[in-house]
């Protein structure tokens, strides 16, 4: 038997039922019960080199300074953006920009950033001499608090 109504087949994919075979999937599901998961830290992602951007890398030494959350990954592709940071979080991703006084490259701009926004993504930009204490505190869910924890 290659399947039956009290496992996997159902009126609602009855138009596939002579593509369903249970035991295609055998060996993966045994190797997948023995599996191990191994949670990534943001100290395991995080480039040994740091963001290129020396404001972002400057940022992510006054996080690490303060016990706060550090970014999954520095320069980072995202959703066709290149976010200086970007953050892997359970209720979300986030990306954060540290933009310069002159405009933002493709890919770095407002347009690339409200892409970010409408896909969900929490969208953090960090301009010239913005006060990092303030932002953090604000944006607790990305980058913890000093009280909390990483």
């Amino acid at each position: 038997m290659r399947a039956c109504y009290d496992c996997l087949l159902s009126y609602g994919n009855q138009r596939v039922h002579d593509m369903i075979d249970r035991h295609l999937v055998r060996d993966l599901m045994l190797r997948l019960a023995s599996a191990t998961v191994k949670r990534e830290t943001a100290e395991d992602s995080q480039s040994s080199k740091g963001p290129k951007n020396p404001v972002a890398a400057e940022f992510v030494a006054w996080l690490e300074s303060r016990g706060l959350r550090l970014p999954n990954e520095a320069d980072g592709e995202a959703e066709g953006t290149r976010p200086d940071l970007i953050y892997r979080l359970p209720d979300g991703n986030a990306a954060v920009f540290v933009t310069g006084d002159g405009p933002d490259p493709a890919g770095r701009d407002e347009n690339a950033r409200e892409v970010l926004r409408e896909l969900g993504w929490a969208v953090i930009t960090i301009g010239p001499g913005a006060d990092w204490a303030a932002i953090a505190a604000r944006k607790p869910s990305v980058f913890g608090s000093q009280e909390g924890t990483r």
